[in-house]
């Protein structure tokens, strides 16, 4: 990729490397921005807003197709996140924010583990057919598997960056079970607060003369 600054979107949203993703582009700004980026084919990159700022790493996206042009200039896109970056320096001269970059993967060594692989696998299986939803172009390059994962899970936006930010297949591997075990204790104490609610009220209902 070339070395010009990177154009960047910061959104509530971390966008994962492979993840698909819509956007609805109205900002006079951004209508410039997503515009030069299609004149020029290149790409732009996506960083996580965080109250007054902006995270320092986040992921490169092209446009796919462009869904629908509006007579305003307003856009709707379909984007999917590519390489992974770092904010080296960033730049306020244009109307939109740019950053030179530095962009990372995981080290060629490391090969995620078989069986946290299958776990994965498992878990972003059809829970009523037990089909897989990974495709055979995924599980022949595990080290997307995670990414694949953290894009279907629906994980927190924290979770999310943590992958993202993550060089190890196995450590991304353990975010996300981690993070599903610990979302399944919650919905389970849930049920039974909300079980005991009822169970209380109804009890209450009957006492009530």
């Amino acid at each position: 990729m070339a070395n010009d600054p990177l154009p960047l979107f910061p959104l509530q949203v971390v966008l994962l490397p492979e993840e698909i993703l819509p956007l609805h582009i109205f900002e006079e700004r951004y209508k410039q921005m997503i515009n030069e980026c299609l004149d020029h084919g290149g790409p732009f990159g996506i960083v996580l807003a965080e109250g007054n700022g902006i995270r320092n790493i986040g992921c490169v996206a092209r446009v796919r197709n462009v869904l629908e042009r509006f007579p305003d200039g307003r856009l709707d896109i379909m984007t999917q996140g590519k390489e992974r970056f770092r904010i080296l320096q960033p730049h306020q001269e244009l109307p939109y924010l740019t950053a030179d970059v530095e962009y990372f993967d995981d080290p060629t060594e490391s090969e995620p583990s078989p069986d946290l692989a299958e776990l994965i696998i498992a878990t972003i299986s059809d829970s009523t057919t037990g089909e897989s939803k990974v495709t055979d172009e995924i599980r022949r390059d595990l080290k997307k598997l995670s990414f694949r994962a953290g894009a279907m899970l629906g994980l927190s936006l924290s979770g999310k960056q943590m992958l993202l930010e993550s060089v190890s297949p196995d450590e991304r591997a353990r975010i996300i079970l981690k993070m599903l075990k610990e979302t399944r204790v919650n919905e389970n104490f849930k049920n039974i607060q909300q079980k005991d609610a009822h169970q209380n009220g109804h009890q209450n209902g009957h006492l009530k003369k």
